[in-house]
């Protein structure tokens, strides 16, 4: 009697999935081999990141910092893996709060580092974007500053009997 039930179960089944009276030997697909979904979307795969190779265009430089002493200023910055160069950027404040490029700027440099000459007093903002692969990548977070605009003294020089100093 078992083995009557047993049988009827398989036939039903067998029926309801479309096959033989006989239930035919499946393995579940492999996680490794590419399958093709049932409504017919092709194979599917998956592509495999190298964490190391940078992302084109590149990501935003870090740690943009500007010094001024008096009119003369420096802006420095990390660098990025595959950098071909950068662009500086440098915005000054207006009367009505609206920041205008400075002139020179931007500028592309090849280095991690550039002096420029301030003309005005006033408050400034920098910003610097590397390019990579041939395109230019996020801006770096905006780095305020101010110049008094004010040249700093050049030191004294003192001489005496042929041995020169600075005199501090």
């Amino acid at each position: 009697m078992k083995r009557m039930i047993l049988a009827g179960v398989v036939s039903v089944l067998a029926a309801a999935c479309g096959t033989s009276s006989s239930l035919p030997y499946a393995t579940a697909p492999s996680a490794v081999e590419p399958s093709t979904g049932g409504s017919g979307t092709g194979v599917s795969s998956t592509r495999a990141v190298d964490p190391a190779e940078p992302s084109c265009p590149s990501e935003a430089p870090t740690g943009l910092v500007v010094t001024t002493n008096g009119t003369g200023a420096e802006a420095r910055w990390n660098a990025v893996a595959n950098a071909q160069d950068y662009l500086l950027e440098v915005t000054r404040r207006q009367a009505t709060n609206q920041y205008t490029m400075v002139d020179g700027f931007p500028v592309a440099e090849d280095k991690l580092v550039r002096d420029f000459v301030l003309r005005e007093e006033g408050r400034y903002q920098a910003r610097v974007r590397a390019r990579a692969c041939g395109a230019y990548g996020n801006w770096s977070p905006v780095f305020e500053f101010s110049s008094d605009g004010v040249p700093s003294a050049p030191p004294k020089v003192g001489c005496e009997e042929e041995e020169c100093f600075i005199d501090r």
